[in-house]
């Protein structure tokens, strides 16, 4: 006889740690059995909604997830906007972080031409090494395979399996894809290009997954545009500063030649009384300290001039190590900075004009000690760096050196940071706002760019890129303190009588004879008699710009003409003259800038009189 249970014992017995096991209803009285099947069922019945809630809270949690990283995304490439990309880098970028943030295995950006026909692979990135590579350039018709019929329709697409799909493409036969997405990128109601996003395998997609990536697409679409935007900003801005710039330069052209004139005469009259005096005599240190304070007044001439339109700076290829160590260490003598290098061994020779070369890496330091008043460390870095096309549209395709400043000071307020360059601008209470306008004028001169990264509060990253050089340095083994005696005949061609009498008492104290011009005509005629005569001059020195009359450039193809194997000098107060910059192209032999300082006058002239004339 079968047992029966209540209904009480019944639910006891079906109970158990082991979970709901029911006990047979036949076992209950039927009344009971009832009651038993109506908790069965409606147990039965929250188990299903329990596991349908399950399956849900499961999908929240992917969504959630994918949702976090999907705004991690839209975060990075948002910071992206703070710096100066190309539009190329820019999207290079975007794909990296989309690949990088939403694991996908391929992403790449393609946008329209300026007519709307054609579709460009721009970027591409993927999690296999071989998406890593540069991206080949592949061009497709608006409206042709998938990519294209999005473009024309602004509508996405997505094909769960490729491989059943006859309108899909290839762009990389490297990658292999298995499902695909493919948004428009839209902006203002204009279709601008396409997105794609990719898996290998296919049927990956969850529709959750599609529908952040659609809003993610109209994102970047805005992103896009703010850095076209933000790049026809910063062009704008340059060409400003550039106008800015010049004009400050026409200002300074204009005074510099009589200004140069006039420190001619109080340099050189100085070191000819220095050379005449004894160190110990009471006047000497009087002597170093004009001498001193005119060599101040020369190198703010020379870097006033440095904003002139044309200007360019007198170059020697140079090893830029030493350079950059001695002007740091020079500007922090005295200081409480510490200063470290972490520079590459080896770093590839620059074509540069070595005094403003130091004057940038002088004028940053000294930014960079003013950011940091209670003290701290200056870090600065060298590398070698390519410059690939498309990477800057400041700077040709090429390879540069980076040279980076590092400073921990007080950084640099967002709402200023485009200013900094600009002549005259300055938050400091003594300073002049020039450090930074010549720093930038000097590297854009040699070719080069300089650039600023800061945030407020925790220091700035200077930035230069110079031309590497493919000639090897040269080796200098003349010194720059030693004076140089020689003995020859020399012609100094000058319209400035104050500048003759000084030049021409120099060159007499270290061994030469000398005779003057006033101007070009009357210096090529000179010129010829001496050579007729048997007693030709072996130096001639002309003044680059002679108002009124014939000036150096002109006087010396004629003097060249008489006589190929001449060693003409050319001399100016404009150092950075394009025939200054350039001087042996046009027929001279050497140069010497103003106003005059002995040593260095001395120096030229012994390297030019040992030098064969090659005509």
């Amino acid at each position: 006889m079968t047992e029966k249970y209540s209904i009480s014992e019944w639910i006891d017995k079906s109970f158990t740690e082991q979970g709901y096991l029911p006990v047979a209803f036949e076992n209950l009285a039927e009344q009971d059995m009832i009651t038993a099947k109506k908790v069965h069922n409606e147990f039965e019945k929250q188990k299903k909604y329990s596991r349908v809630c399950v399956n849900t809270l499961n999908s929240a949690e992917i969504f959630y997830e994918k949702a976090i990283r999907v705004f991690s995304a839209l975060i990075k490439i948002g910071k992206l906007n703070k710096e100066i990309l190309t539009l190329e880098k820019f999207c290079k970028k975007t794909t990296q972080i989309l690949s990088d943030e939403l694991d996908f295995e391929n992403c790449s950006i393609m946008l329209k031409d300026d007519k709307n026909e054609y579709l460009e692979v721009v970027a591409g990135c993927g999690r296999k090494e071989i998406d890593q590579q540069e991206t080949e350039k592949k061009i497709f018709k608006v409206g042709e395979g998938i990519a294209g019929k999005v473009a024309e329709t602004g509508e996405y697409i997505f094909v769960p399996d490729v491989s059943n799909e006859p309108e899909f493409v290839e762009i990389n036969t490297d990658i292999k894809i298995g499902s695909l997405l493919s948004a428009p990128l839209v902006n203002e109601g204009k279709i601008i290009g396409v997105i794609n996003f990719s898996y290998s395998l296919p049927e990956t997609f969850s529709t959750e997954t599609i529908r952040l990536l659609i809003l993610l697409s109209d994102y970047i679409s805005q992103m896009i545009t703010m850095n076209s935007m933000h790049n026809k900003l910063f062009k704008w801005q340059d060409m400003l500063r550039a106008h800015k710039l010049e004009s400050l330069g026409i200002l300074a052209g204009g005074i510099a030649h009589d200004f140069n004139n006039i420190l001619t005469a109080i340099l050189g009259n100085v070191s000819l009384v220095k050379m005449w005096s004894n160190p110990s005599d009471k006047i000497y240190p009087r002597l170093d300290a004009v001498e001193r304070a005119s060599i101040r007044a020369i190198n703010l001439t020379q870097q006033l001039l440095t904003f002139s339109k044309g200007g360019a700076p007198i170059k020697k290829t140079t090893s830029i190590l030493e350079l950059i160590r001695d002007s740091a260490e020079f500007a922090l003598r005295g200081s409480n900075i510490k200063c470290e290098f972490d520079m590459e061994e080896d770093i590839l020779p620059v074509e540069v004009d070595k005094g403003q070369i130091s004057q940038v890496i002088h004028n940053l330091v000294i930014n960079a000690e003013q950011a940091m008043p209670a003290g701290g460390k200056i870090i600065i870095k060298a590398k070698n760096i390519k410059v690939k096309k498309h990477e800057s549209f400041q700077i040709p395709e090429g390879i540069y050196i980076m040279i980076s400043i590092i400073d921990s000071g007080t950084g640099i307020p967002g709402e200023v940071l485009s200013k900094i360059f600009d002549p005259y601008f300055t938050t400091k209470q003594k300073g002049t706002g020039l450090g930074l306008a010549i720093a930038y004028s000097i590297i854009k001169n040699h070719g080069g760019i300089i650039t600023v990264d800061s945030e407020y509060g925790k220091g700035s990253v200077f930035n230069i890129y110079l031309p590497a050089s493919d000639i090897s340095p040269i080796n200098e083994e003349m010194s720059e303190d030693k004076l140089y005696k020689w003995k020859g005949r020399i012609l100094v061609m000058d319209d400035e009588e104050i500048v003759r009498n000084t030049i021409g008492d120099m060159l007499v104290d270290i061994g030469y004879t000398v005779e003057f011009a006033m101007e070009g005509s009357e210096a090529i005629r000179k010129y010829k008699e001496a050579k007729l005569s048997g007693r030709p001059y072996d130096i001639v020195i002309m003044d680059l710009t002679v108002p009124g009359g014939m000036g150096g450039k002109d006087a010396v193809e004629e003097i060249l003409k008489f006589d190929p194997s001449a060693r003409v000098v050319v001399s100016s107060g404009y150092s950075n003259d394009p025939v200054m910059a350039n001087y042996q192209i046009y027929g001279f032999s050497g140069v010497i800038t103003k106003p005059y300082e002995l040593k260095k006058l001395s120096k030229e002239l012994y390297r030019v009189m040992n030098t064969n004339p090659e005509k």
